[in-house]
């Protein structure tokens, strides 16, 4: 899951109690090919709770909102409805 991390380009922005807060604006393109006249590019912010599983020791990244600034209100949002699970590191 490392690789995850690694290639999705996800920068530290904070932590909190063994967990990390890491952020990463990806491009989205709208139409056909390589950026063209009739294609639109929109930035989407994501952000992700890197925490490690204190009995298998297992990674998970769960995705939270891009709006969080720390990691420590990350963990008190609610359940994210989706996240990419780990391996065991």
């Amino acid at each position: 899951m490392e690789n995850f991390a690694r290639e999705a380009n996800l920068q530290p922005v904070d932590s909190f109690s063994g967990s990390a807060l890491l952020k990463v604006t990806l491009l989205r393109r709208e139409g056909v090919g390589k950026a063209t006249e009739g294609s639109v590019e929109e930035r989407v912010p994501l952000a992700f709770l890197k925490v490690i599983c204190p009995s298998t020791q297992k990674t998970y990244f769960l995705r939270v909102d891009p709006e969080t600034e720390t990691a420590k209100q990350a963990w008190s949002q609610p359940s994210p409805a989706t996240s990419v699970t780990g391996t065991k590191t």
